[in-house]
């Protein structure tokens, strides 16, 4: 149980409602990690554009973007 104040899909109404339904259609369910950032739609609006972009197609491929952020997650000392 987190002790952030989250708001539940059922309960979310604009900005919020929307990045939930965008959660929804990526992933099939939001993540307890994204209900988190529920106190500020602001910034979870952000966070989904800002991996939206660094998700994109370009110069890298997925692979190589997943293996990257792997080394920096072991790098930082991240477990997950």
């Amino acid at each position: 149980m987190s002790w952030i104040a989250e708001v539940h899909e059922d309960r979310a109404e604009g900005r919020l409602a929307e990045c939930y339904a965008r959660i929804r259609r990526a992933l099939g369910r939001v993540l307890p990690f994204y209900r988190a950032y529920s106190a500020s739609p602001r910034l979870l609006s952000a966070h989904l554009e800002f991996y939206g972009a660094v998700g994109a197609p370009g110069t890298l491929s997925k692979i190589r973007k997943e293996i990257i952020a792997t080394a920096v997650s072991a790098e930082n000392g991240c477990r997950h």
